[in-house]
């Protein structure tokens, strides 16, 4: 026994020393924050502006805890910001940023639309180690019409998108202000026909036939009293005919669903999409295909369950060649 309580004071020190050394320390407690330096609230600008946007990161430390007698250490790592832009309670954009503490972050955003719009800053604050997205700041500002005379020098852009059997999305980004009158001609130097005159960016043209090319123009308008100017033509752009990706599936429990399709002409590559609710449920794309593979085999699923395929076909730049889903396009396994 004597031994025994001899060696009993060596023991304390050393247990007291691996305790500071390898329980976790408590993390400080602080505060990361941001702020608009530019523009002020409440200033205007006109719709098709740019407008320069500035705010500051930073972290603030309220408390510096101790453990076991010895200071904490808090390690800042790059962390999330989002820019959101609000008209009333709807919103317009959504930007993500990255930002280190005591920085400076410095963007532009073009307004296309009139009112007072409504700036917000999120970010993540870890105090207490809650990593909750909070909002650290917002302005709000004015943006006014261009002069009605202002749209005669503009030459719009835009972009034609076949995007179903029996439409096609026609939209533009220099209508900050003024009214889009669109116009349509299944010939590229035929007659065009007014088919629309609206406020909005983007128009869908929903009366289409799958069998039949269109070519679409655009100008702009706006009115003064009586007056109405009107912007430069934009080029003539084409909505392609219309085509299915036709496909088929088999089924093997060492392969899992083969998904065939046929090619389709002016496709960069193909979008493999499956759900297991029908074709009104949602479709989940599982698989990207180069425009020279026409097969995909789906391992991933399981016996007994009925799955719903979708091909789509792009082009290089994301657009849309044709899609097809459909109830035939099903498959039990078994």
């Amino acid at each position: 026994m004597k031994k025994a309580v001899r060696r009993l004071p060596l023991i304390l020190p050393l247990l007291v020393l691996a305790a500071i050394l390898f329980l976790p320390a408590v993390k400080a407690e602080a505060s990361i924050y941001y702020y608009f330096k530019s523009p002020e609230s409440g200033s205007t600008f006109k719709a098709g502006e740019k407008i320069p946007l500035s705010f500051y990161a930073g972290v603030e430390i309220t408390n510096t805890k101790f453990a076991w007698g010895r200071p904490s250490t808090v390690t800042y790592e790059k962390m999330p910001v989002t820019l959101k832009v609000f008209k009333g309670s709807t919103e317009l954009d959504s930007f993500d940023f990255e930002y280190q503490e005591a920085t400076t972050i410095e963007t532009t955003y073009t307004p296309n639309t009139t009112g007072t719009l409504k700036f917000c800053i999120y970010g993540k604050n870890p105090g207490l180690g809650v990593m909750a997205q909070i909002q650290q700041d917002s302005i709000t500002l004015k943006i006014k019409k261009k002069s009605a005379s202002a749209v005669k020098s503009v030459k719009p852009k835009i972009e034609v998108d076949r995007i179903a059997k029996n439409k096609a999305e026609i939209s533009c980004s220099n209508d900050a202000g003024f009214k889009m009158m669109v116009y349509r001609s299944t010939k590229k130097n035929g007659k065009y026909k007014l088919i629309k005159t609206s406020s909005k960016p983007v128009f869908t043209d929903k009366k289409l036939k799958a069998s039949k090319i269109y070519y679409y123009k655009i100008r702009l308008c706006a009115k003064k009293g009586k007056k109405t100017y009107y912007s430069k033509w934009s080029s003539k752009e084409k909505a392609g005919k219309y085509s299915s990706a036709k496909i088929t599936l088999s089924y093997t429990a060492k392969k899992g669903v083969k998904v065939t399709w046929k090619p389709i002409k002016g496709a960069g590559y193909y979008l493999v999409a499956r759900n297991t609710k029908g074709t009104k449920g949602e479709y989940e794309v599982i698989s990207c295909e180069d425009s020279k593979t026409l097969t995909y085999y789906d391992t991933g699923v399981e016996k007994g369950k009925t799955y719903y395929y979708s091909v789509i076909a792009e082009k290089g730049n994301g657009e849309a060649v044709g899609k097809y889903m459909s109830d035939n396009y099903k498959i039990r396994t078994k």
